[in-house]
């Protein structure tokens, strides 16, 4: 097709968590012609009268979207979606309830589903409409790859050199340990009748909260159990960016090798340590990917409200004593677990070729980039604008909207509130940025023709220089 390239709009709600993969999605996307904004979707959101007509990547399709994805549409974009947790769910049924918003979904024109699984899930949900579902996998997954194993060779220096041989525990556990405790969705673990049920309607039961509380203390008593048989280790705690680390800092006092901290992506915290220590977070998958060694710590079970997918792609550990030896095993060459980590490895393989796509061939982000082409080409974005009023009406919602989250970004205990916003996604300089994208060039050896501007506060604009 010879018509310019459309806009590309690709939001990120967690910097640390996916603001380099969607870099290398929205060089790729430069790279073919369209001109990119990526950024903090917060602040996108902000400065949508700004921007031009565009396919808006969107990262999920909750309830809360669909006031922006009206405005949007009446602005003339048009909206596409991936979902960043379709991975880990604890059951379809939750999912839906929680992740999954019908009149979201129906402003949608396309989906990019992680695998096959994913896929089935959408295809599955009551309210699909028939809206085309790309199997392209996930830029995150692109991260993990052979062709970008040295792009974090400085970060994982840096932290060897800082907190020497580490075990890494990642936790997952905002359900019950928010900024705001009042911002939980679960219920009281105690309560009975309709206070059992929940809040936002996701479908949490006093059974989940209860098996969430007890998983979280289970680990917080960890640390100094950790900290204790390996005083020759530091003890690296990554809370969840949505978490309250007090209640981490709290286990850790006292104890000089633990470190309380969340920073940088996750993947090199995981290639410098000796080993992750998890339950059913998303990390675990990651580190499967990255060949990398990984237990799931479950001193209590439960099949209904386990993650499943990230805790059967790892070693199991019940209780303190196994944990604790099947580190020490980890070096030991007549280990049990040393001599089968091939076939584990076989069997990590088995469980995530269902799950995620693009992990051989083309990255996944050149298959949604593929899709973005065919979209353009097919006229996803309407010649013909949205009237006059439309337009005015939607960018009014737009700075009524902005000003809004401002009145409530000072309000404690909201879910909008600036230290909430800040946690999840820190001020990113463009010189931060511009560092990554060469090493993007200097891994995969492109991208020479790509420059990126600062478009506004944590946004950037990626373009193709022309020759």
């Amino acid at each position: 097709m010879n018509n310019p390239r459309r806009s590309v709009i690709i939001p990120a709600e967690i910097l640390n968590r996916e603001f380099d993969a969607k870099l290398l999605l929205a060089a790729i996307a430069a790279e073919r012609g369209f001109k990119v904004i990526v950024g903090c979707r917060s602040k996108i959101n902000n400065w949508m009268s700004f921007m031009p007509r565009s396919i808006y990547l969107a990262k999920g399709m909750t309830a809360r979207t669909l006031r922006m994805f009206k405005i949007m549409k009446d602005l003339g974009h048009a909206m596409v979606s991936c979902d960043e947790e379709a991975l880990v769910y604890f059951s379809p049924e939750i999912y839906y309830k929680r992740r999954l918003s019908p009149p979201v979904l129906s402003h949608t024109s396309a989906l990019f589903a992680w695998g096959q699984n994913n896929y089935d899930l959408w295809r599955s949900a009551k309210d699909y409409h028939g809206v085309p579902i790309y199997i392209t996998g996930h830029p995150r997954a692109d991260l993990m790859r052979p062709e970008l194993k040295n792009f974090y060779s400085k970060d994982i220096k840096k932290l060897h050199d800082q907190y020497g041989q580490y075990i890494l525990v990642n936790s997952n556990f905002s359900l019950v340990n928010k900024i705001f405790s009042n911002l939980t969705p679960l219920p009281d673990p105690d309560a009975s009748g309709k206070e059992a049920q929940g809040k936002l309607g996701m479908g949490y039961t006093v059974e989940l909260a209860r098996h969430k509380n007890i998983l979280f203390k289970e680990f917080l008593n960890l640390i100094p159990t950790l900290a204790q048989k390996f005083p020759n280790y530091s003890i690296v705690v990554r809370p969840h960016p949505a978490e309250n680390h007090q209640a981490w800092q709290n286990a850790a006092h006292g104890l000089s090798n633990v470190h309380v901290i969340h920073q940088g992506n996750i993947i090199p915290w995981i290639l410098a340590s000796k080993i992750v220590i998890h339950n059913g977070c998303t990390t675990a998958i990651e580190a499967a990917l990255l060949n990398h060694p990984v237990v799931a710590y479950q001193p209590v079970i439960d099949q209904d409200y386990d993650d499943v997918l990230p805790n059967r792609v790892s070693y199991s550990a019940t209780n303190p004593d196994s944990l604790i030896a099947m580190i020490k095993d980890l070096d030991d060459q007549k280990s049990n677990l040393y001599l089968n980590k091939d076939n584990h490895k076989l069997k990590q393989e088995e469980e995530l070729k269902n799950y995620i796509n693009g992990l051989k061939g083309p990255f996944a982000s050149e298959r949604i980039v593929d899709a973005l082409e065919e979209l353009d080409d097919n006229g996803v974005i309407p010649a013909q604008k949205p009237s006059l009023n439309t337009r005015f009406d939607a960018h009014k919602r737009i700075w009524q909207r902005r000003w809004k989250k401002y009145k409530r970004s000072k309000r404690p205990g909201h879910r909008n509130n600036a230290l909430i916003i800040e946690s999840v996604f820190p001020t990113l300089p463009l010189s931060e940025v511009k560092d990554k994208l060469e090493r993007l060039k200097t891994n995969l050896n492109r991208f020479d023709n790509i420059k990126v501007t600062q478009f506004a506060r944590n946004v950037f604009k990626l373009t193709k220089i022309k020759s």
